[in-house]
């Protein structure tokens, strides 16, 4: 496993370039969706093309430059609550967070992304909720808790929802010359 080698500008442009449809449809849903409706179809899109790039790429920092070129895309759009640079600040972070529990749990487990996508995307309101106001969050309003419990629910259910599509395709040949492209095709 490649998984410290380092990140080929193709990595990045495919990151780049992934992320762009799903802000695209974040705009839209903004502008069309109610907020927990939003919240749910962005953040499943979110989480299922993220689990689908750390898989194609299996390398350490990419999910990190998704998330922070996510935000960046949908600096305006108040999917988790935020908007502007703190939305970009609580992405980086939920972002380093499941980079940190990848690497930690990256020979224990063989559903550390799994483990590891729920958790930072769960974290989001929560990390979120921190930035706006520290002495808020530490109540833990009701409203927090449900928007936590969104953001669990969804998470799983979009990463299960990958998982079952990726055993369907991962033999398909779209898919393999992908990966060949990237230079991850021996690395899992």
């Amino acid at each position: 496993m490649n998984f410290f080698k380092k990140v080929s500008l193709k990595e990045y442009v495919s990151s780049v370039l992934l992320s762009i449809p799903f802000a695209l449809i974040s705009i839209l849903g903004y502008f069309t969706l109610a907020p927990t409706m939003l919240l749910v179809v962005s953040l499943g899109m979110f989480c299922f093309a993220l689990n689908f790039l750390i898989r194609v790429t299996n390398k350490i920092g990419i999910a990190v430059l998704f998330f922070f070129t996510y935000s960046l895309l949908t600096f305006n759009v108040p999917d988790v609550g935020v908007i502007g640079f703190r939305k970009v600040l609580t992405f980086i972070i939920a972002g380093l967070l499941l980079e940190i529990i990848i690497f930690l749990l990256k020979k224990r487990m063989k559903l550390k992304t799994f483990i590891g996508t729920v958790i930072a995307i769960t974290a989001l309101p929560m990390i979120a909720a921190l930035l706006i106001s520290a002495s808020l969050t530490i109540t833990f309003p009701e409203g927090l808790i449900n928007l936590i419990l969104v953001c669990l629910i969804t998470s799983v259910v979009s990463t299960l929802l990958y998982i079952v599509i990726w055993h369907i395709i991962k033999v398909k040949k779209p898919l393999i010359k992908l990966k060949s492209y990237l230079g991850s095709l021996n690395q899992h």
